[in-house]
């Protein structure tokens, strides 16, 4: 479903020409593995006003359909339908758990196999969601395998950033904040690129023209997240010694529970002054550096941190 309706078996590419037939699996595929009432299929495919002989127009559509990819694959349960997910799989169902293994992988520092199961998954999409899924039923999957498409482009770009950003990375995440120009977490991920490849004047204005866009275009003004990125790659300030930042940034931590942003933490330390605030993002940055904090990127493209979770310690 990602690209094109297509459908293999054993390896070998079956047509399905019928648009009434692709309507039908594309129908039984937003519900994957789950039962799908006849009356509720017949609603998606005929609409309010279905024949006098939709019941038996349905059955054979039914039919047809497992003629091409067996006659086990739709499964026929108490009132309905359902495709059977140990007689097949789907690409879109393949790319949340890749998307999902590799995140796992760059949580744990593995990045190198993070980026190979990135790309896997990102190999999976051969162009626009399949078209029979455009209509009102279909509306809520597209939507969402197209925003976890974006956090997984958004997601591959940050393990590399993260090893050593080329320049080819360094456009493709500007290619995506024009397609996302509102996330923040994408301003941020390229200004760290160029920090890295050290046109620090260049991520400053990067990050000065997301808060724009994000003040002009949405009203939000200045942009709390991309405040503090600017705050960290701001010149220096030497005024607070390294030991009360670090001890600043502990007891801040000790009242934020294990999961927060970078806001939780400039909002907390708000009183200390602007020095003290820049230097708790250095120490953040060290703190993931040294690994005793992980990034992770929400479904919606938000940035949190994290403790690592200890072998054996239930998620809190």
């Amino acid at each position: 479903m990602l690209g094109p309706l297509s459908v293999r078996v054993d390896g070998v590419e079956q047509p399905i020409r019928a648009g009434k037939q692709r309507s039908l699996l594309a129908r039984l595929v937003v519900d994957f593995g789950e039962v799908i009432s006849t009356d509720r299929i017949i609603d998606s495919l005929w609409g309010p006003r279905p024949p006098v002989t939709v019941g038996k127009n349905l059955q054979v559509l039914i039919g047809r359909l497992r003629a091409v990819v067996g006659s086990k694959t739709i499964a026929t349960v108490p009132g309905g339908y359902r495709l059977a997910r140990q007689r097949c799989s789907l690409d879109a169902a393949l790319f949340e758990h890749l998307v999902s293994a590799a995140e796992g992988h760059a949580t744990n520092g593995r990045l190198d196999d993070a980026i190979a199961l990135i790309d896997d998954a990102m190999s999976l999409w051969r162009g626009d969601i399949a078209t029979e899924l455009r209509v009102a039923w279909g509306h809520p999957v597209v939507a969402r395998w197209a925003e976890l498409h974006g956090v997984a482009r958004e997601r591959a770009l940050a393990y590399r950033v993260s090893t050593s950003p080329t320049t080819a990375d360094v456009e493709a995440v500007r290619d995506l904040i024009r397609q996302y120009p509102h996330r923040e977490s994408l301003r941020a991920l390229l200004a760290d690129a160029l920090r890295q490849r050290g046109d620090v004047d260049a991520a400053r204005s990067e990050v000065t023209e997301g808060i724009e866009t994000l003040g002009r275009d949405l009203g939000l003004d200045p942009a709390t997240y991309l405040a503090g990125v600017a705050a960290r790659l701001a010149p220096a300030d030497d005024d607070v010694p390294r030991s009360e930042e670090t001890s600043a940034v502990a007891h801040v931590l000790t009242t934020l529970g294990n999961r927060f942003n970078v806001d939780d933490v400039l909002r907390a330390m708000a009183s200390d002054g602007d020095a003290a605030r820049v230097a708790a993002l250095d120490e953040l940055e060290a703190m993931l550096e040294r690994g005793e904090l992980v990034r992770r990127i929400s479904a919606s493209g938000v940035l949190t941190l994290e403790h690592p979770q200890a072998p054996g310690e239930q998620p809190s």
